[in-house]
């Protein structure tokens, strides 16, 4: 197993699930916050090997991409996985997709959910009429610091442009995330240490790095060691962590 170490944190290159160096191994409530975005199950590799139409425009993707893990709906493994989440972790949030939303809200009975209304959908226009929406799960006996709002509207961030699918992303990853929404959440919430069992390209520890957050992911694909390598490389933890810490 390989263990990438950073400034606040750890990269496990290793099943979430092993039962020596995954989340078995863990005491219960190891961690403040477990917040994942978990295979979703929608057949990515079908959609990162075509052209998608944008507005008026066709999206050139990159069809030399590889998809590294198997994105099929599995409801045995997932209850499997945030069993585990839910022992060793106080409360929980999940980023999913709306396509199995609702399976995940009659199966695991969260005790709330946070939209995401990107507005304008992904792009930067002001004129763009196509919103968007994602949906994150909340799992929680008690939160200590509760969120301000449950519905976020924010304009496509800068982020995006650098790590999502209209930026010219180097890394290997097909859907890379950013991290404005983990920031505005994190700030809130305030989590003392954060678990992530499928790290990916690392942006929600790379969060944790700015706002100086203990944190420890899992990411049973070594290849994308490179990926999360390249995002703490090109932070800087010195602006927002006192800040965070003394609000």
């Amino acid at each position: 197993m390989i263990i990438s170490k950073y400034n606040y944190g750890s990269a496990k290159f290793c099943d979430c699930l092993d039962e020596d160096h995954g989340m078995p191994s863990l005491k219960d409530d190891a961690f403040d916050l477990g917040f994942t975005d978990s295979p979703w199950g929608v057949d990515v590799h079908n959609r990162i090997h075509t052209k998608r139409k944008y507005h008026t425009s066709m999206l050139k993707v990159n069809t030399n991409k590889k998809l590294y893990y198997k994105d099929n709906f599995d409801p045995e493994w997932n209850l499997l996985w945030f069993n585990q989440l839910k022992r060793v972790t106080k409360y929980q949030i999940l980023v999913l997709s709306e396509t199995h939303k609702y399976w995940w809200i009659r199966n695991t009975n969260p005790i709330g959910d946070i939209t995401i209304q990107w507005v304008n959908g992904y792009s930067s226009s002001k004129v763009a009429i196509f919103n968007r929406k994602s949906t994150y799960l909340v799992y929680a006996k008690k939160l200590e610091n509760k969120l301000k709002y449950n519905i976020i509207s924010i304009v496509i961030p800068n982020q995006l442009l650098r790590w999502g699918f209209l930026s010219n992303w180097k890394g290997k990853h097909p859907t890379p995330k950013g991290t404005q929404i983990p920031l505005i959440l994190f700030k809130q919430l305030k989590p003392k240490s954060v678990l992530d069992p499928f790290l990916g390209s690392g942006s929600y520890g790379e969060a944790c790095e700015i706002l100086k957050i203990p944190w420890l992911g899992y990411e049973i694909n070594k290849i994308y060691q490179s990926d999360i390598n390249l995002r703490m490389s090109s932070i800087n933890t010195t602006k927002s962590g006192v800040e965070y810490w003394l609000k």
